[in-house]
């Protein structure tokens, strides 16, 4: 997997643009204004390494006026997302606002309806984001497809480690307003773990070196630590991003903003290497996949745990989405037909031919099939009879949770979710349940980074 992200300026270039437009240099101000206007005031002047970030994130901002006037704005960052071995093209959706006086006025769902068509000519298949409102989104095609626990244990429950697996050193130490100093090799080293356990999951957003650096390694309002762990051969297995509150707090704990190991010795590694702290510390705090195995790490796992809601994922263009996110069991072949719909992006609505052959995946019109008959028993047939092939309807949210890995098939046909009318009492077809539930959520959605 490449560690590059593509900068893609697709999204500006669009000859789409009617209501919205994309910043420059001459909104920075007005832009500035609306974000303070929604979201408060940000505390004291920017300082300097928030200069850069500004100037890198106005490429990706669009703007929708009233009267020449910035009544809302959003960011659109072209990125890619992890998907098993593959690269999604995809972007993130942040710094969504509205000003006060322009709220309940339709003016943010006009902004998205008319970006997502911009999206979708970019050829970026999905979309992601953290909502302000569930229901908001839900509206808009996005839905949620990612829970989270958040982990508060007391670091004397940590495993005892007689004997440290490898060694973990620290590789990069961040203060507020300071640029974080690491070695580019160090970063490489991060990567090559984050990037192996990224594997695991559908959404984790592919990093370079400057994502490193200015979005994970960096402080917020406290020194940040980076701790890498390497086995006896010095290949990197694990690290820990995190926080230990100002000197002479109490109660102290640390805070960890990731946490990430690939194998069950460098999970005891770094957990040895945070739970050598207990001298002075209380208890870690941590937020992680509701897959990842730290609970079974724990002789007691009496520990307090919350259940949290995290991100939300749009499929853009369905059929490109669908041929990029299908993982079909080898060996299977089967076709489907699914009718989708779609209030918010009509490209999407209509019945989709899903068929799986030779281990990949492709989606078509099904109205571009030929109608051919069955072949006869013993025959062998080289294409799928469109009338006898199992037929499912459900709307694009729901579509989004199966592939996301966030909601079985079976779940969504007995929570109504698919049938021959979506949502309602018509019975469902148990083939076409079946064969979804060979071709999509394989592995659950999560995103590590906030933005």
């Amino acid at each position: 997997m490449s560690t590059s992200t593509p900068v893609s300026f697709t999204l500006r270039d669009s000859k789409l643009f009617r209501h919205v437009r994309p910043l420059g240099p001459d909104d920075y101000e007005a832009w500035d204004d609306l974000l303070v206007s929604s979201y408060g005031d940000p505390g004291p002047p920017v300082p300097d390494w928030r200069d850069e970030e500004h100037r890198e994130v106005v490429n990706y901002a669009y703007g929708l006026y009233v009267d020449g006037r910035l009544a809302a704005t959003t960011v659109v960052r072209p990125i890619r997302l992890v998907h098993g071995e593959r690269l999604i093209p995809g972007t993130l959706i942040t710094a969504v606002a509205t000003h006060p006086e322009h709220r309940r006025c339709g003016h943010a769902a006009t902004m998205f309806r008319e970006l997502l068509e911009v999206i979708r000519e970019s050829r970026h298949h999905i979309s992601i984001l953290y909502p302000f409102s569930f229901a908001f989104y839900r509206k808009l095609g996005w839905e949620h497809v990612a829970d989270f626990v958040s982990y508060e244990i007391p670091l004397s429950a940590l495993p005892p480690v007689e004997a440290m697996p490898g060694r973990t050193r620290t590789v990069a130490r961040g203060r507020p307003r300071e640029r974080v100093q690491v070695d580019k090799v160090d970063v490489e080293r991060l990567d090559d773990v984050y990037r192996r356990y990224a594997r695991r999951y559908s959404g984790m957003i592919e990093r370079d070196d400057a994502w490193w650096r200015r979005r994970v390694l960096r402080a917020g309002k406290e020194l940040t630590h980076t701790a890498l762990w390497e086995d006896a051969g010095g290949r990197p297995g694990a690290y820990a991003v995190y926080s230990m509150g100002p000197m002479g707090t109490y109660p102290k704990d640390i805070t960890v903003r990731e946490l990430a190991a690939v194998s069950s010795e460098a999970r005891r590694g770094i957990l040895g290497f945070l739970k050598g702290h207990e001298a002075q510390f209380l208890n870690l705090k941590v937020n992680l996949p509701l897959a990842d195995p730290l609970v079974f790490c724990l002789d007691n796992p009496r520990v307090e745990r919350k259940l949290l809601a995290r991100h939300m994922l749009r499929l853009v263009d369905v059929p490109a989405a669908l041929e990029a996110m299908a993982e079909p069991e080898p060996g299977f072949e089967a076709g489907v037909v699914l009718s989708v719909s779609d209030p918010v992006c009509p490209w999407n609505e209509g019945d989709w031919l899903v068929e799986a052959r030779q281990g990949r995946v492709t989606v078509r019109p099904a109205a571009s099939w030929p109608v051919r008959p069955v072949a006869p028993t013993g025959a062998a047939s080289t294409e799928f009879a469109l009338a006898s092939l199992p037929r499912v309807e459900l709307n694009v949210t729901a579509l989004a949770q199966i592939t996301g890995g966030f909601l079985s098939p079976e779940s969504a046909a007995e929570m109504a979710k698919l049938g021959a009318s979506a949502g309602g009492e018509a019975a469902q077809d148990p083939a076409a349940t079946a064969i979804l539930a060979k071709l999509f959520g394989r592995r659950p959605s999560y995103v590590f980074d906030a933005f």
